[in-house]
């Protein structure tokens, strides 16, 4: 079957041709462009200038007038408003966990082009809800109750009176802290989204330009993306394509197929993609049960080598339109030395957390080396625990291998319990690493 992207990719470049880079292509990550730019390389069969590739939040943040501001930055200024605000004094560590949460729900507000001041109305009067409900369904309502009920009837559970306290401020806090990023040129990714989805709406938007949008494969659209994109097809700026070629999104029965329909009659497309749609095969699912994690990916092995040997996978050098979809991305390392060797390049749909990195632990070695720094005999010296973790670390044995080496049998013969920065070897790296921190 021919992938969605590659019929884009073909259509366009059979109506545009080398014109294509007049276009800005907007995906919903950039995975998805990766794909679509390798498409398009093979279709045209020769260089041509590629068009803009970009995600639906780099277009957000491209036409707002804000810059993307630092989260931890964000988080210290929120901690600094809450405390202001609720009169608080708990420490930044003990704010950190509802500091991301905050953020994470300020962001969705956003986005969402939510009336803040209905969301945050204070708990304690809730009951005024009853009032101002003509606008919910039935379902709705008792959800929200269902809601208060579980947060209000218990008195004296200390986590839900923080709560409550914590709702009675979110207001004043949303607004306070969005104030102070604008007043900065700032703003996290749902607060651009709103921005420009509002000055699409009262049409502020001369200074955008006469650009042509492309978007491919979107899904779950926000209210803010809606907006922006409703204003760019009024203006004829813009072209949709849906990957929507499933049966179950067909399926009058099945309730994701009611937004599939508006979004197909909301948003069309200018170009047919031939033939999609109508290869439609019928879904394979196998499932095996395996315990662990690792066993899962040991069993990689066998699963992929039997579809090297059936011919499904056509070319193991080239295995790019083969897809292993992690769940966790600790399974990643096993996963990749699980894949037999004949397969030059697959598509593993997982990133490696940095935390998972050997860097990582670097610094934190290198952290706790410095906390531990201590003066003797008038110089600074480090104790030999963290010096002996330094030296065994793989990226420092790697780069200064004879000098570690000849630093660890120093400190074995002369037994030494703190190492003076003096001893420690002429190498580059080494005398970065065990610079004293003040």
């Amino acid at each position: 079957m021919v992938p969605f992207l590659y019929k884009v990719a073909e259509q366009f470049y059979a109506h545009l041709g080398n014109e294509l880079y007049r276009h800005t292509f907007v995906f919903p990550n950039r995975r998805a462009g990766i794909f679509f730019q390798k498409y398009l390389a093979e279709i045209a069969g020769k260089p041509l200038f590629s068009p803009t590739i970009i995600t639906i939040q780099e277009l957000f943040a491209s036409l707002s007038r804000f810059q993307p501001a630092d989260r931890i930055e964000m988080l210290v200024m929120l901690y600094d408003h809450f405390g202001r605000i609720s009169g608080s004094d708990e420490s930044f560590d003990d704010f950190l966990y509802w500091g991301e949460m905050l953020l994470n729900d300020f962001d969705d507000v956003d986005k969402y082009m939510v009336d803040a001041g209905q969301l945050f109305r204070n708990v304690h009067d809730f009951r005024s809800l009853d009032d101002d409900m003509s606008y919910l369904t039935e379902t709705q309502i008792d959800a929200i109750r269902r809601f208060w009920t579980h947060f209000m009837p218990v008195e004296g559970n200390e986590t839900k009176q923080r709560f409550q306290e914590t709702w009675k401020v979110l207001h004043e806090l949303y607004s306070s802290f969005r104030a102070e990023l604008s007043e900065k040129g700032h703003a996290y990714e749902g607060m651009m989204f709103r921005e420009v989805a509002e000055r699409a709406k009262v049409k502020e938007t001369e200074e955008w330009g006469t650009e042509s949008f492309v978007f491919v494969g979107l899904n779950a659209l926000t209210p803010a993306e809606i907006v922006l994109m409703e204003h760019l097809r009024n203006l004829g700026m813009a072209d949709f394509y849906w990957d929507y070629d499933s049966p179950f999104m067909h399926d009058a029965q099945n309730r994701a197929s009611f937004r599939v329909k508006e979004n197909l009659s909301r948003f069309p497309s200018r170009f047919t993609l031939d033939g999609f749609g109508d290869e439609r095969e019928k879904t394979k699912i196998e499932l095996i049960g395996i315990s662990s994690g690792v066993g899962q990916a040991k069993h990689l092995t066998q699963i992929l080598s039997e579809l090297i040997a059936s011919g499904e996978i056509a070319d193991p050098g080239e295995a790019i339109n083969t897809a292993i979809v992690l769940p966790d991305e600790n399974l990643l390392l096993p996963v990749l030395y699980s894949i037999p060797a004949e397969i030059g390049k697959i598509n593993v749909t997982m990133g490696y957390g940095l935390s998972h990195a050997s860097v990582s632990s670097l610094v934190e070695h290198i952290a706790l080396l410095q906390q531990h720094q201590r003066s003797w005999n008038g110089e600074t010296a480090f104790y030999h625990r963290y010096v002996k973790a330094l030296l065994n670390h793989p990226l420092v044995t790697m780069a200064a291998k004879e000098e570690a080496e000849g630093l660890k049998n120093h400190m074995l013969t002369f037994n030494r319990i703190v190492v003076p920065h003096s001893e420690i070897p002429h190498h580059p790296l080494l005398q970065m690493i065990f610079s004293p921190v003040t």
